[in-house]
């Protein structure tokens, strides 16, 4: 059966935030292009342009991704304790444990890397 228009839309711009959050991840948001998360996304620049407008709102709708992958993973582990002190050490902790651990949950390592490429543009240049 055929795909809709709404659904090569959706894989589309599915295809572009994975490209973008790796390439973003491994290089850094200042080295990344349009063009090159097009092309590992086997896509067009206009395609890029069509979905988020700017490399500033693909650089936000990634942000935007991993917020909710990461929020739904850690509530899903606050969830299994009633205990406060538990519950900070899962949304505090644990992340940044697994994320320098190099563990298997990618979303938290992409998040722990995005931010820190963010950090990297935000600092002021040393004098």
């Amino acid at each position: 059966m055929a795909r809709t228009q709404e659904q090569r839309r959706a894989d589309t711009r599915a295809r572009l935030l994975e490209a973008a959050a790796e390439l973003f991840a491994t290089r850094g948001i200042d080295a990344v292009s349009i063009d090159a998360v097009a092309d590992a996304a086997d896509r067009t620049s206009g395609a890029v342009y069509d979905h988020f407008g700017s490399k500033h709102g693909l650089v936000l709708a990634v942000l935007d991704s991993w917020k909710r992958s990461f929020l739904s993973v850690m509530s899903a582990e606050v969830a299994a304790s009633d205990d406060p002190a538990d519950q900070l050490v899962e949304w505090v902790a644990r992340p940044a444990a697994r994320a320098r651990d190099g563990g298997n949950d990618r979303e938290v390592r992409d998040a722990c890397r995005i931010g820190e490429a963010l950090l990297m543009v935000s600092e002021p240049a040393p004098q």
